[in-house]
């Protein structure tokens, strides 16, 4: 994998994560407007499949919010 390639994972990697945290339904799926709370399962999916692809490359923190 060319070093261009992993940039552009841990890019869409990090909007996923930043698109995650701003989902109202997120911590209380009971007080959405909308079920985000499928939304949510979607993209915790989305970040563990990238995690898999970068994880040979790349490590990430945890972050602590």
């Amino acid at each position: 994998m060319k070093k261009n390639d992993i940039d552009k994972l841990v890019s869409l990697r990090a909007f996923v994560i930043h698109q995650y945290n701003r989902l109202d339904g997120r911590l209380n799926p009971s007080g959405a407007v909308m079920k985000q709370i499928d939304a949510a399962l979607t993209y915790e999916e989305i970040v563990k499949k990238l995690d898999l692809v970068l994880s040979e490359h790349v490590s990430f923190e945890k972050d602590s919010k």
